[in-house]
């Protein structure tokens, strides 16, 4: 996994889900291995997966931002942000 940092960490309020999230790829697993199988086919959750995985394609500042943008409104969405 790369240590490529989210434009900021999030911190999230669900118990399945990592208490912090501070890069790209933890982003990406969070998504892929803890978020509730009933949630991860909305709309939400695969746009922030596709632009986390755009962001680790690209490393550009832009699209971090985006990504990281993307997550926490994914997240906010659900009522998970801390």
């Amino acid at each position: 996994m790369s240590n490529l940092p989210l434009a900021r960490p999030l911190m999230t309020r669900h118990s399945r889900l990592p208490r912090e999230v501070r890069t790209v790829d933890d982003a990406i697993a969070m998504i892929e291995d803890d978020i509730p199988k009933d949630s991860i086919g909305k709309a939400h959750w695969l746009s922030a997966r596709d632009q986390l995985h755009a962001a680790r394609e690209t490393e550009l500042p832009r699209d971090i931002e985006r990504a990281t943008t993307r997550l926490e409104a994914a997240l906010q969405h659900e009522g998970w942000l801390h």
